[in-house]
């Protein structure tokens, strides 16, 4: 009977050391070609941009491996939650390298390395500081003491309500991160619970702190080092486990372009906000005081470039959106006396609009530098020609120096007497002994440029 039961035993031994051998089986993956990403920027659209046509790249290319090489102080939790799908649904491993010394992963940085399929560390750089906050800089984490302090009177329940629901809001927006992190890193084999720390707590590590935790593959202050790393690491992509096995790496590096670093300075969320109050307020200048139309047109470029940095606009309709502006400057400034300001507008914001135009799915066009720089130096010396032209013309005509006989309109009323009229783009105070209705053509008897008025009349064709 015990030998029946040995027999059994055995077989049973046999029969799942062989299922689990089969489960944990481990394909080679050989490493030859790496595209390396220099992030070394908050992470907002333009990190995200920079990052999916890097991966597109890769992938049209046939590259082994993406490194990231990372220095950031965080950003967007929206763009971070992108980048880490991106990576999730990748089926080239994505390796975060924490690179040069001095540099750090922070907050938002720190969240995209838990989701590597392998991450590295330079001496002299830390990674952590995770716990979100608002864009004012508040800590989102909830103050259980102020929330659980008793409150007498009426004034301070409704203020406990309202603090126990913003904890309640943030609570939830805690737990889910929290979760998120915990997730990715027990998927790459890391110690969760670390991850989870530089949320909670707002804990940063080391390089040798975080490899002491397991938080990290392993210490590389250059690329041989990251290949050494690399060797013989098991990884899991997609529910599959593979080894890595570097080979005569060649590395290729992608620098962001040059409409990714124009939108990287307006990534900052405080920036694109501000710049979105400005645009707001120039258009309603414009409105209440129009004619000069330089207000409008910074105030466009403004909106544009807010909605750019804060993601509600992809990239390359804002550049083509710049562009139409561009022109439409142009066009302007053919009508109105602006002095050159229109077309200098419309320069910056052509230059901007024709460094982001070619971001399109599935393209990997790079639009050349100098054909930017000729298209725009074309249109600068045009319109110096021209305006040379103009002043030349003018010049010996003493009589095209003043507004006196030209045709205005009148745009707006005063008082009895005194009205709005434009002439020449440009909006007068203007006086008239007969009575004029707003849109009635006048002509200019009389100005007075001391005092800013002029005197008018109806236009009797």
């Amino acid at each position: 009977m015990k030998q029946l039961k040995s027999i059994f035993s055995l077989l049973l031994l046999f029969f799942f050391s062989s299922s689990f051998s089969q489960t944990i089986e481990v394909k080679p993956y050989e490493v030859h070609k790496v595209l390396s990403l220099k992030l070394n920027t908050i992470i907002g659209a333009a990190a995200l941009d920079y990052l999916e046509r890097g991966h597109k790249k890769a992938v049209a290319e046939k590259f082994d491996l993406i490194v990231i090489e990372m220095n950031t102080p965080g950003g967007l939790l929206s763009t971070t939650k992108e980048i880490l799908s991106l990576m999730g649904e990748s089926d080239i491993p994505f390796v975060v390298w924490v690179n040069p010394a001095g540099g750090s992963a922070t907050s938002a940085g720190a969240i995209i390395a838990s989701g590597a399929h392998v991450l590295v560390m330079s001496e002299g750089t830390n990674i952590g500081a995770a716990t979100p906050i608002s864009l004012s800089g508040e800590n989102i984490a909830p103050d259980e003491n102020e929330a659980s302090k008793k409150t007498s009177d009426l004034k301070d329940q409704v203020t406990k309500k309202v603090k126990d629901t913003h904890s309640d809001l943030a609570r939830k927006a805690l737990n889910d991160l929290r979760a998120n992190i915990e997730s990715l890193s027990q998927l790459r084999g890391r110690n969760s619970a670390g991850f989870a720390r530089m949320i909670d707590e707002g804990t940063s590590y080391n390089a040798q702190n975080a490899l002491k935790e397991k938080l990290i593959d392993g210490i590389a202050n250059n690329r041989f080092e990251v290949e050494k790393v690399l060797a013989l690491k098991k990884i899991s992509i997609k529910g599959v486990q593979f080894e890595m096995k570097p080979d005569r790496v060649q590395w290729i590096v992608m620098e962001m372009d040059l409409g990714q670093k124009i939108l990287n300075v307006f990534a900052s969320p405080a920036l694109a906000y501000i710049l979105f109050l400005i645009g707001c307020a120039l258009i309603y200048l414009e409105l209440q005081a129009p004619g000069g139309y330089i207000a409008g047109g910074v105030g466009v470029i403004s909106i544009i470039l807010a909605a750019l940095g804060l993601q509600v606009l992809p990239i390359n309709y804002g550049g083509l959106g710049l562009i139409i502006v561009a022109f439409v400057c142009f066009i302007i400034e053919i009508y109105v006396t602006s002095f050159g300001i229109l077309a200098i507008v419309g320069l910056i914001a052509m230059y901007f609009g024709s460094s982001m135009l070619y971001h399109v799915d599935g393209v990997f066009f790079t639009f050349p530098k100098m054909v930017i720089y000729s298209t725009m130096s074309a249109v600068s010396l045009s319109f110096a020609f021209f305006g040379y032209l103009l002043k030349k013309e003018k010049a010996p005509s003493e009589s095209l120096l003043t507004l006196k006989n030209h045709t205005a309109l009148v745009v707006g009323q005063l008082n009895t007497g005194h009205y709005q009229v434009k002439v020449q783009g440009e909006i007068w105070r203007a006086k008239s002994s007969e009575s004029l209705n707003i849109g009635d053509e006048i002509i200019v008897v009389e100005e007075n440029k001391n005092e800013m008025f002029l005197i008018v009349k109806k236009n009797k064709l």
